[in-house]
């Protein structure tokens, strides 16, 4: 990253006060632009191994996911996919029939997202450079010359990305390239960018005009417009999905962002944290890690506590690097498989609830991940350095064990009353909590006040529909304000997809909890909820316009993390709009 000399009169981020940071984090996030509309798949589990170079290795890849019962959506191809790592091409070994075998992938519900570098290798009659050169999109020298960088194709020209014909030019190269193989997304990688051996000052922009040090940080953000403009006119009416490894500010109007080529140790564990919430307070809400790292080998509880950590991440995959231990979930043996498959699967239970708040980000600019003091910032000032606690949206608050050999860890908890996922308990208020580690729980809480909404049951596949969900209550005999929750949902594929949504009321009222509905628009969608309490009520009421009913509890079983806990249901509860 190059650091340029800002004047005083357009410093406009300042240092703000943890009072503030919610306000500003917003600020920011709605200065970079309209965020794009998330795909549901892009919420979800995604894997790639060192050995997916092509079609070939993907049939093995469904078959193990179908046998060990754990859903992923995203199948991932590196670089070794190219033909001699050409951008724009493909090995002719492994991708005969690829219309074919590629709608296969697809119709089980996985999406095929290959890399794309912006490198291009320099080479006459390889059509991708011969139509650059001609088009003159390539960043040049100070003598007018093709600047010449090398990395993986060897000897590679750059698109010039300062200049909009350029990314017209890439954008037209990508649209062809997807509808030729039917591609889903992209995930965009040294785009730094990085040169090789190359001297980085000698590349410079606006047909040489420009230095380097002009467009050096936003390099990334141009191959992003132009990859998602490419994609978005190869799929149409379809969500886009795009992947970076650099990025700019407003990079979230185009793309999500991974934090690069970390390894599997402590170390890069604890700081995925930290990086993921710098970037979440910084208008990137949509980022996570390679997860259980890419270099180095995992061993089996090392994946198992990054698993734990990063389950529900905003991006959440895992990619491991060429002659490195395979990682995916079945590679490990029992029990520390199964407790990996666990958390995957409980990502996918919670998806409802992460949809939403890619939702509310994309109206209103809040983060996915949160440090403490963007929720909790009222003359407390324990939280500010605090860098192995966050919170999942307003309501989950996770603190994994993010220390090699860590027994047990101390806790800090906010003010009021918190509910115990390991445990299925209120916890009385207390400042300060000393829990012990075990193989199958992480410390998971929900805070008091929330509403939760879930996938019913345990998933074993992808399959997702937000229109048939559990309404998970998390309210204490304690807590007797009234809860107004809103609950929207679409079809998680197409831009212009109808929103429908759904606001209810909470409130206590002795042993019973009163469930009132204050509004709906379905959008002529059926919406069924079954509705889960994790409090001591009796009974529950619920009023739609002038008629009250009385939905019965029953005895509802339940395993979030830790041991199966039981909680208080309901028979799913249908709502329509009026005829």
């Amino acid at each position: 990253m190059y650091f340029n000399k800002i004047p005083p009169a357009v410093n406009f981020i300042r240092q703000a006060s943890n009072d503030q940071a919610a306000q500003r984090s917003s600020e920011l996030t709605q200065l970079g632009g309209d965020v794009f509309r998330y795909r549901i798949e892009s919420s979800q589990w995604e894997q790639k191994s060192q050995a997916q170079l092509n079609l070939d290795c993907f049939k093995d890849e469904q078959v193990r996911a179908q046998l060990s019962e754990h859903p992923h959506c995203g199948l991932w191809l590196d670089i070794d996919y190219m033909d001699a790592y050409k951008v724009f091409t493909v090995v002719k070994d492994g991708f005969e029939n690829h219309r074919r075998r590629i709608k296969a992938l697809q119709d089980n519900g996985r999406k095929i997202v290959p890399i794309i570098d912006p490198g291009v290798k320099y080479s006459e009659g390889y059509p991708t450079f011969d139509s650059g050169r001609e088009s003159d999109v390539f960043c040049k020298t100070s003598d007018g010359h093709i600047y010449s960088g090398f990395v993986w194709p060897g000897r590679t020209a750059f698109p010039d990305y300062s200049q909009e014909s350029a990314r017209e030019w890439w954008a037209k190269q990508l649209e062809q390239y997807t509808t030729e193989y039917a591609f889903d997304g992209y995930w965009l990688d040294m785009n730094d960018p990085s040169t090789g051996s190359a001297e980085l000052e000698d590349m410079r922009f606006n047909h040489a005009q420009d230095s380097h040090s002009c467009f050096h940080n936003q390099y990334a953000y141009g191959m992003q417009q132009a990859s998602r403009k490419g994609l978005s006119a190869a799929i149409q009416q379809k969500r886009p999905f795009i992947l970076s490894r650099s990025g700019f500010i407003s990079s979230s109007r185009y793309s999500a962002i991974w934090t690069g080529d970390n390894w599997s140790n402590y170390f890069h564990l604890k700081a995925s944290i930290n990086m993921s919430l710098n970037l979440s307070l910084s208008g990137i809400p949509f980022n996570g890690p390679d997860v259980p790292g890419f270099e180095g080998d995992a061993p089996p509880q090392l994946a198992v506590d990054w698993f734990k950590a990063g389950f529900l991440f905003p991006f959440f995959r895992n990619h491991s690097a060429a002659n490195t231990r395979q990682q995916e979930p079945w590679a490990f043996e029992d029990p520390y498989r199964q407790v990996i498959i666990h958390y995957i699967r409980l990502r996918y239970k919670l998806l409802p609830y992460l949809y939403h708040l890619f939702m509310e980000h994309a109206e209103h600019g809040d983060p996915i991940l949160r440090p403490l003091f963007y929720e909790f910032s009222h003359n407390e000032t324990r939280f500010d350095q605090l860098e192995d606690q966050f919170m999942v949206g307003p309501a989950i608050m996770q603190a994994p064990f993010v220390h090699e050999g860590e027994n047990s860890r101390s806790i800090l908890l906010p003010a009021g009353r918190w509910w115990d996922a390991r445990s299925g308990r209120w916890l009385a208020k207390q400042s300060e909590l000393n829990i012990s580690a075990d193989l199958e729980s992480t410390p998971l809480f929900i805070r008091d006040g929330s509403i939760v909404s879930m996938l019913p049951g345990e998933r074993k596949s992808q399959q997702s529909d937000l229109s048939d969900i559990e309404c998970h209550i998390f309210i204490s005999e304690d807590y007797q304000a009234p809860v107004t929750w809103t609950y929207r949902f679409d079809d998680g594929k197409t831009v212009d997809a109808p929103q429908s949504e759904l606001r209810l009321q909470f409130k206590q009222d002795g042993e019973s909890l009163v469930l009132t509905c204050l509004e709906h628009s379905l959008k002529n969608k059926t919406l069924k909820i079954r509705f889960v309490a994790h409090g001591k009520f009796n009974e529950l009421h619920l009023q739609k316009s002038t008629q009250c009913t009385k939905l019965s509890l029953q005895p509802y079983l339940i395993r979030l993390t830790g041991s199966t806990i039981t909680a208080q249901a309901t028979a799913p509860i249908t709502f329509k709009d009026p005829s």
